[in-house]
């Protein structure tokens, strides 16, 4: 038998650009800025701690930083308000897509015949803001795969029905 490696035609591909993605929950953005807040508060105290323990009493460096947590928080929160926009999932026949990114944008697929288990989880902000995050665990891994926060509790709750039908994983169960 002969070995061939023959060139695929792009042209008859799927393309990402036409699949509509399904946004998350309003209220998924307050959380983003919460979480970016905490961050925000975080940073203010290293620094802080940072000038009273190497004593920075000089005007210039208590200057310096506080310019430095200035452009750190208005990044941290600028990025917590536009992740909202860019973050969505889709559901295909085959498999599931998740975007998220602003600036450093990520696409991935989950194949459903490669997932092996699937959670809906909530933390304490999450409960607070009727939140809840899907976690897929696939084949070959430790940690989940797959996280989407920022789902409302129905439709997690769809989310992880529909992918444990599409799995299979009900009948293990």
């Amino acid at each position: 038998m002969d070995f061939t490696n023959d060139l695929i035609d792009w042209s008859g591909l799927p393309q990402v650009q036409e699949v509509r993605f399904a946004r998350l929950a309003k209220n998924f953005r307050l959380l983003s800025m919460i979480r970016a807040g905490i961050s925000c508060f975080f940073w203010a105290v290293v620094i802080l701690l940072a000038i009273i323990f190497i004593q920075l009493w000089d005007l210039f460096y208590i200057l310096s930083a506080i310019g430095f947590w200035v452009v750190l928080a208005s990044f941290l929160l600028l990025r917590a308000w536009k992740l909202y926009a860019f973050k969505g999932y889709a559901l295909r026949e085959h498999d599931m897509l998740y975007k998220s990114g602003w600036i450093w944008k990520r696409l991935v697929a989950v194949p459903y015949n490669r997932i092996q288990h699937v959670e809906v989880r909530r933390g304490p902000l999450e409960e607070m803001l009727d939140l809840r995050k899907l976690q897929i665990f696939t084949a070959g891994g430790s940690a989940s795969d797959l996280s989407i926060s920022g789902l409302d509790p129905e439709q997690a709750e769809q989310l992880r029905l529909f992918i444990s039908e599409k799995t299979g994983l009900d009948e293990e169960e």
